[in-house]
């Protein structure tokens, strides 16, 4: 992908529903889908790419209004499956930039969910979890309302909101990495 310099690998594309995200976890490790279509790459694929060197994350998200957001963290490492791929990245400032503001604030240094393996509290009660309730999976801190909802059906993403930047319809997404550049 040539956005932002090229070099990018996309390893998670919605865009028009072809595709059901709402998978459980062993999906989600291997990864699923059509590299040319709708597609997640798997988790054990980011960690194996973010365990040796760091790499960058773009997040790119286009609205049925045509307004476009992006963010991009440096720097991010993807654990392995017994930190339920945990998701990490720097605290410093300078180590993200974008339109779209800390789309991952609430995301970050937590275990991946899916409906049928939790990372967090709702292992006793996964009715209440925020993957079972939203329809979706992700890097969960336990408080659905913040976390952005890029896996659930596309219209289970019919109304997000980013950092007071856009509201609307999300009919495009897109989660890119690279080889962070020195």
């Amino acid at each position: 992908m040539e956005t932002d310099g090229g070099g990018w690998t996309v390893f998670q594309r919605r865009f028009n529903g072809s595709v059901d995200f709402y998978r459980g976890w062993e999906d989600y490790v291997q990864g699923f889908g059509d590299v040319e279509g709708e597609h997640w790459a798997g988790l054990e694929l980011l960690y194996q790419l973010t365990r040796f060197d760091f790499w960058d994350l773009r997040i790119d998200l286009q609205f049925f209004n045509g307004d476009r957001l992006y963010i991009v963290y440096n720097n991010i490492k993807v654990g392995n499956e017994d930190s339920f791929y945990k998701l990490t990245y720097p605290d410093r400032y300078g180590e993200q930039h974008g339109n779209a503001g800390d789309f991952l604030k609430y995301n970050k240094n937590n275990g991946f969910s899916t409906f049928d393996n939790h990372s967090h509290r709702y292992r006793l009660n996964p009715s209440s979890s925020c993957p079972y309730s939203l329809h979706s999976a992700w890097w969960y801190r336990g408080y659905c309302d913040n976390s952005p909802n890029l896996m659930a059906t596309i219209l289970e993403m019919r109304h997000v909101q980013v950092e007071q930047k856009c509201t609307g319809v999300l009919v495009i997404t897109q989660l890119k990495i690279r080889k962070t550049l020195p």
